[in-house]
């Protein structure tokens, strides 16, 4: 415990230690979301209620926790150690909790979403009404009601609501800094990090340690608006501020949007164009489904694939296949930091799509999934991805890809309709805008796995690019390198979060 919490006081104390090893980064300092695996809404929720709940148990004369971050992860820490007596200073440089869902009209969230084939997919509602721990779960966590996944600025503003009550339940306990200027913020983090890691130091070796300077850090209070400044010196920082920024740019000049972004994909003329996704993991295949499909999102198209009785059936004779697919990826993600441990369960699910895509119901109704325009101008989706494989990404996404992939090879595909066209091990190498367009631009792909690559480059000519690589590195709260990162880690400290952080978290919290 003295070497998660930095306190030789500790150490005959007995507490939850995983949730404080996995997200410590730096000496009284926790990062709830840089270098995560599991970053569905209900993981955020969980991940903050767990936290706070061992950050507390382990040093009983907290009093302060500075947050620094107000999307759900935030806002869940808040409230949560709110309800533990705890003072909470709550900063962020949106104007509003949920920022960057607040904006987004394209994007649909849900809590169990992406958890099929479990039953939990079937309601979005949480704590999950069929769950009969669900009585358990504390009080002062969100809740919300919804069937269905829901719009990603409806849930922002439902969230704000609940965090408007919260702050109303536990009046004076916590304050909101909102429009802070993050240069400033993340100076004072860095500050805060040095003189917890020097205080660390003299009580190792017996010394009395440094007074609590003062913060400064300004902003707008929330609800009420009015100017703020964070003056407190506080026990402990929690870093909330999201993964980092995407990389959606690819050598040369495009740029696609990022995740949160508004964008086209959903647009009628859309099925007329060419798009190409670049990437290979969740946020590419959730676009391609976007673009390619009639479905605003995945749970949409699932439902509708299970309206034909045939297609229902055989999608609950393959049931307990996928579930122990699901189950041997999770399981094998937990114990490897290795990508290719998806490699295998990629396979898996493409023979059970290509079991599947033989029988002509489903291919009629998967066919009856995909958008349609006309004979003469149909629109296509090229799919370039750098693997072998698609990497980490939530097997419903998975199977709806490889499903369609499959049928589109095996049954005859309507002339109308868009088509979808996979290149795996295939990377872009040079990419520019056609003059006068914002959006039309080429792209020229390298197949990987010719050697020398010599020859085996040729030009995609794109109406839209939408270009999903991961995180920036060096831009996540925590990590590395980088100008932006609050806290610099090692590698080596990066490598064991990365493997901690790969343990799923529970579907609800139990205090």
């Amino acid at each position: 415990m003295n070497a998660v919490m930095g306190n030789p006081a500790l150490d005959s104390l007995e507490v939850n230690s995983l949730a404080l090893l996995a997200m410590k980064v730096a000496p009284n300092v926790f990062d709830l979301s840089s270098g995560q695996h599991h970053v569905s809404i209900r993981d955020q929720v969980v991940r903050a209620q767990v936290l706070i709940r061992d950050i507390c148990a382990a040093d009983p004369d907290l009093h302060h926790i500075l947050i620094v971050g107000a999307g759900i992860g935030g806002i869940t820490a808040a409230v949560a150690a709110a309800a533990m007596g705890k003072m909470v200073s709550l900063v962020d440089s949106g104007s509003a909790p949920l920022s960057l869902q607040r904006r987004t009209k394209n994007r649909y969230v849900g809590p169990f979403m992406y958890e099929w084939p479990s039953q939990m997919s079937g309601d979005q509602t949480y704590p999950p009404s069929t769950d009969s721990w669900a009585g358990e779960a504390a009080s002062a966590a969100p809740s919300w009601a919804s069937a269905e996944p829901m719009r990603a600025d409806v849930f922002a503003r439902r969230m704000a609501v609940w965090f408007r009550a919260q702050l109303r339940a536990f009046p004076g306990l916590i304050t909101c800094f909102f429009m802070a200027n993050r240069y400033l913020v993340q100076r004072e983090v860095l500050a805060f990090v040095s003189h917890e890691l020097e205080n660390y130091r003299r009580r190792m070796n017996k010394k009395l340690p440094l007074a609590k300077p003062e913060m400064h850090i300004s902003g707008e209070s929330w609800p009420v608006r009015g100017a703020a400044t964070i003056s407190s010196w506080p026990d402990y920082v929690i870093l909330a501020a999201g993964m980092g920024a995407e990389r959606v740019t690819m050598p040369g000049n495009v740029s696609g949007r990022t995740f949160w972004e508004n964008d086209s994909l959903r647009h009628i003329a859309t099925a007329k164009k060419h798009v190409g996704v670049f990437g290979g993991g969740d946020g590419a295949l959730q676009d391609v489904l976007r673009a390619l499909t009639i479905f605003d999102h995945p749970v949409q198209m699932l439902n509708f694939l299970r309206l034909d009785q045939r297609t229902a059936q055989l999608m609950d004779v393959h049931r307990q296949d996928l579930m122990a697919m699901d189950s041997q990826g999770r399981l094998f993600g937990t114990w490897t930091i290795q990508k290719s441990a998806f490699a295998s369960l990629d396979q898996a699910c493409g023979r059970v799509a290509a079991s599947m895509a033989d029988d002509p119901a489903v291919q009629k109704q998967v066919i009856a999934c995909i958008r349609r325009t006309n004979a003469k101008n149909p629109g296509k989706v090229t799919h370039v991805v750098r693997e072998p494989y698609f990497t980490k990404v939530y097997l419903l996404n998975r199977f709806l890809v490889h499903l369609i992939r499959e049928v589109a090879g095996k049954a005859l595909w309507p002339h109308d309709a868009m088509s979808y066209e996979l290149f795996l091990e295939h990377e872009p190498v040079q990419s520019a805008y056609v003059a006068g367009s914002s959006e039309k631009c080429t792209v020229t792909i390298n197949d990987l796995r010719k050697v020398p690559a010599s020859g085996t480059q040729w030009p995609l000519y794109l109406d839209l690019a939408v270009v999903r690589f991961g995180v920036i590195a060096g831009t996540q709260a925590s990590s590395v390198a980088g100008p932006k990162q609050m806290v610099q880690l090692t590698g080596r400290d990066t490598g064991t979060r990365t493997s901690l952080a790969q343990v799923p978290m529970p579907f609800i919290f139990h205090p």
